[in-house]
């Protein structure tokens, strides 16, 4: 998280500069990996969108979908290629952030939300990202909902020592009890 509140999600450990439509190259989390890695077949930019749907999967449920209690790589990886997708019955979430997630998700990538013409834009249209107002976040207008008080870049390592005041629990609507640029 920034100073500002804006969340930042780096992780450049594995970044790699595609010259062409394809890469064989094999790197990254285990639970993130998408099918297409696992099975060697070549990939593209569509594993990206697989673990945008792995990310949001983790972030309401608290583990990833393909998760092993051993942490078992092989396992993860035959999860990943052999199970369906299933969402745990708690916390309970709507359908219409679970088709988001499914349509990440896919195993053909192919078929997986952002891989069309449209790109990022299909996700951001999708319907749960309705009523949220994308270049209000991306111009930096839109509220915050938590803000940390830091007085040096270094004190930001420590804030997540601290909870929010508010913590979500629906998350199937974008209509959050913050203010969004000053409209309530």
């Amino acid at each position: 998280m920034a100073s500002n509140g804006y969340l930042k999600l780096v992780d450049l450990g594995f970044a790699k500069r595609m010259t062409s439509g394809q890469t064989y190259t094999v790197c990254g989390t285990p639970d993130y990996i998408a099918p297409e890695i696992v099975a060697s077949k070549g990939h593209n930019k569509a594993v990206d969108w697989w673990s945008l749907g792995v990310l949001l999967f983790e972030m309401l449920t608290g583990l990833t979908p393909y998760y092993d209690p051993q942490g078992n790589v092989f396992k993860i990886y035959e999860r990943i290629m052999k199970e369906q997708l299933q969402f745990p019955k708690e916390p309970k979430l709507c359908g219409e952030v679970k088709a988001l997630i499914t349509s990440l998700l896919f195993v053909k990538p192919e078929r997986r939300l952002g891989s069309f013409k449209g790109g990022a834009n299909d996700i951001k249209d999708h319907i749960w990202f309705r009523g949220f107002e994308w270049s209000a976040m991306e111009s930096r207008r839109m509220r915050v909902p938590y803000k940390p008080s830091v007085k040096k870049p270094e004190e930001l390592l420590s804030v997540y020592d601290e909870e929010p005041e508010e913590t979500f629990t629906d998350f199937c609507r974008w209509d959050p009890p913050f203010d969004l640029i000053g409209r309530r």
